[in-house]
């Protein structure tokens, strides 16, 4: 089923604004020194981190649903084939 016309515009919107924040929260990260940690301003500089967390969350789409019952693992093994599985010639010596 195709999306909605303005589906894509929406979701290109929410992501330009993810990327926007995302930055900002780098910015604020990088600029989150010892020194600052150490000043009150620091937990301005958290809370910028923070909100803009937030924002990349609920911008972001959903990514794939994680079982509550812990990992899945998939294995693979070879099929083993019977010998007249396979085309046979014959040889005189």
């Amino acid at each position: 089923m195709d999306q909605q016309p303005g589906l894509d515009k929406l979701n290109e919107a929410k992501l330009r604004v993810a990327k926007k924040a995302r930055n900002r929260l780098v910015m604020a990260l990088n600029s989150l020194t010892q020194e600052k940690i150490d000043a009150a301003k620091a937990k301005d500089i958290a809370g910028v981190a923070k909100d803009m967390s937030s924002v990349i969350r609920s911008m972001e789409p959903e990514g794939p649903k994680v079982s509550a019952n812990g990992p899945t693992f998939i294995f693979y093994s070879p099929q083993m084939k019977r010998e007249d599985a396979y085309d046979m010639i014959r040889v005189k010596e």
